[in-house]
């Protein structure tokens, strides 16, 4: 946005008694910028009153957070010579500051005016609108509203550094819609693991503990000191403690199942492979072909293991390959899959079992992390026989799925054999891909 100052400052001048040639300085940091007075008053209304009071200031000093000297340059040029000059994310801040300190109402506004310009709101830019209008002091609603509905499509990071006080508006808002109260007690977490030098705990009052799991209850037990259990905290944490779990008054608005819809998420790609019969032609089998070679080797995905006793776990990736991959005889082995520069919202998945006569899989959880270290389940299955056979293929929905970079398949219980060998020959994911929005 293009702005320049009326001729409003013309009653500036015309109310002093000051000569052309009179001087005037406005130190802005180091910077000095030299005008005639009457030019200095014609931007700055405080200016005015000072050379009322006094026709001998020859000076004004302004103090700003701005550390690029050339912006300031560029913008004072341009201010004091009367021409126009462009508001935009990089310096409305800065330019408002200014504008405050002269007390020029048409600066200040302008700057407002350009801040409030409805935006097309995409998960990319929400966090950066929000700083900026929030900076500015500006109604932030709407876009806390969106940022709440988008939550599990935010860049963790950008989430991570919005002031607390912005992240617990979005996580009061009626329109939060989460995968479930796991999934938003893993976020307020990490939140606290980046603030640790400010007491984050009190964002637990955005949780539904009536409704948390009891491994979700145990790490918040555990994690969160006792001296920082916030009125509203604890509030919430009694619901849980006095109230029977009765699944039909899970308030459904709150929660999502599977992926989003596409529409809310305007700015990103999104391109869906459904399980539609054949268990390995899904997202694997389209990066095959996009890249011609297993995607492992193309280094579009990373494939690692917790232990190797028998190939290499990247194998399980080419559905032509007709050998078998497996772990050591070592609890809670797992194989992992990093996708890099993609994120997967997995509706189902397929496993063929390896070549083994015995020691095939059938207790096992589906995970997905943003960071490989913080993991939700997508799936869990117990028990499961499917598997248990020579090459055996079994294709299973997840209960639970958003957005992930990382997954892993990862054995919590002995295999068919009552060993901890974590074996198969293929894997494959269905459901939907985009670009990753960092």
């Amino acid at each position: 946005m293009s702005f320049s100052l009326s001729s409003n400052g013309l009653a500036n001048i015309a109310a002093l008694p000051v000569n052309e040639e009179d001087n005037f300085v406005i130190n802005i940091g180091s910077i000095q910028f030299n005008c005639a007075k009457y030019v200095a008053a014609f931007i700055s209304p405080i200016i005015t009153k000072l050379l009322k009071e006094d026709q001998l200031i020859s000076s004004f000093l302004i103090d700003t957070s701005c550390n690029n000297p050339t912006m300031i340059e560029s913008f004072m040029a341009k201010l004091l010579s009367g021409q126009k000059f462009d508001i935009n994310s990089q310096n409305s801040k800065y330019i408002k500051e200014i504008g405050t300190a002269l007390q020029n109402s048409e600066i200040v506004e302008s700057v407002d005016k350009a801040i409030s310009t409805k935006s097309t709101y995409s998960p990319k830019n929400i966090i950066q609108i929000i700083k900026e209008k929030s900076n500015h002091t500006l109604n932030i609603t709407d876009e806390v509203d969106y940022a709440a509905k988008n939550i599990s499509f935010l860049p963790r990071s950008e989430l991570l550094d919005l002031d607390l006080d912005l992240i617990d508006q979005i996580l009061s808002s009626p329109n939060l819609l989460i995968e479930n109260e796991d999934w938003l007690a893993e976020l307020i977490f990490d939140i606290c693991k980046s603030n640790e030098n400010q007491n984050a705990a009190f964002l637990f009052h955005n949780i539904n503990f009536e409704y948390l799991s009891t491994s979700g209850v145990t790490r918040f037990l555990k994690v969160v000191n006792h001296k920082n259990l916030t009125g509203p905290v604890w509030s919430a944490l009694t619901q849980r403690l006095t109230h029977d779990i009765v699944q039909s008054t899970i308030d459904v608005k709150r929660y999502f199942t599977g992926f989003k819809p596409e529409e809310t998420i305007v700015d990103d790609k999104v391109k869906k492979i459904e399980f539609t019969g054949n268990p390995f032609e899904g997202i694997i089998h389209e990066m095959t072909k996009e890249t011609g070679q297993n995607p492992h080797a193309a280094r579009v995905v990373e494939i690692t293991s917790s232990s190797k006793e028998r190939s290499h776990p990247w194998n399980i990736l080419d559905y032509n390959w007709t050998g078998w991959f497996y772990t050591r005889n070592i609890p809670d082995s797992w194989i992992q899959m990093d996708f890099k520069n993609k994120r997967i919202a997995p509706t189902w998945y397929s496993i063929k079992s390896d070549g083994n006569s015995c020691s095939h899989i059938k207790n096992w959880v589906l995970e997905g992390s943003d960071d490989a270290t913080n993991w939700s389940m997508v799936d869990e299955q117990r028990d499961n026989s499917i598997l248990n056979g020579q090459f055996n293929v079994g294709t299973f929905k997840c209960s639970k799925s958003r957005f992930y970079r990382y997954f892993r398949i990862r054995q919590i219980d002995l295999n068919t054999s009552g060993n901890n060998y974590l074996g198969m020959c293929n894997f494959e994911m269905f459901g939907s891909i985009k670009d990753n929005v960092e």
